[in-house]
């Protein structure tokens, strides 16, 4: 990373230790953020300043029973699609 430079990010928080010890085995709910190109795409409801901050609009979520964030450019696509994914619903 370079300062100026948008960045892809994934945060997962899975617990302590060798991440190559418990990232083969992490599950969706351990994501806690994503963003492509440095915007916000989904997060915990904690990163709502995150997606304040890179200027992405957010609506709620859940991802497999768990409140998360989620673009709203994306949620709307989604609807207008039609299209679903096991575990994710989108609470507007």
């Amino acid at each position: 990373m370079r300062p100026g430079c948008a960045a892809d990010l994934t945060l997962i928080g899975r617990g302590s230790g060798d991440p190559l010890d418990w990232l083969p085995t992490a599950h969706r709910t351990d994501v806690r953020l994503v963003m492509v190109g440095g915007e916000a795409r989904l997060g915990e409801p904690a990163m709502a300043p995150v997606f304040a901050a890179s200027g992405v609009a957010a609506m709620p979520a859940r991802v497999d029973g768990r409140p998360r964030l989620v673009a709203a450019w994306v949620g709307r696509r989604m609807q207008a699609q039609r299209l679903q994914e096991p575990g994710f619903t989108l609470c507007a």
